[in-house]
């Protein structure tokens, strides 16, 4: 896994503090990971490709958090809504305006490609 963004963004509820990656791999999937957390909950660090969440949210409706905890492997209950915040802060969803509490699909983003300068750090 090559890691191609480091970067760091709210919790949902705002106690804290998430450092994250977006990684790409050899076949050029992208795929996201929660690296760090400031506060106290617990969470998987796994790698989940985007895909994925896509597929498990859908393109249409309203959902929260939960709709990910399919793909998320871990036992830590934070990992899906830290994920969550993940994909609020890079666009990939949007708060709902019709339901409270609920998010609904923003539309894929290009990735950003590493920058050339950028040290190129491999991952199992």
């Amino acid at each position: 896994m090559e890691v191609i963004k480091t970067e760091q963004c709210p919790s949902v509820s705002g106690k804290s503090t998430l450092t994250y990656n977006i990684g790409r791999t050899d076949k050029s999937e992208t795929q996201l990971r929660i690296f760090s957390n400031t506060g106290a909950g617990f969470f998987s660090d796994e790698w989940v490709p985007l895909k994925s969440i896509e597929e498990a949210i859908g393109k249409g409706g309203h959902f929260t958090s939960t709709a990910l905890k399919p793909i998320i492997k871990g036992k830590f209950i934070n990992t899906a809504a830290f994920m969550l915040a993940v994909l609020l802060h890079e666009g990939f969803v949007k708060k709902s305006t019709a339901e409270k509490r609920s998010y609904v699909w923003a539309g894929s983003k290009t990735v950003p490609k590493p920058k050339a300068s950028a040290k190129k750090m491999t991952l199992p």
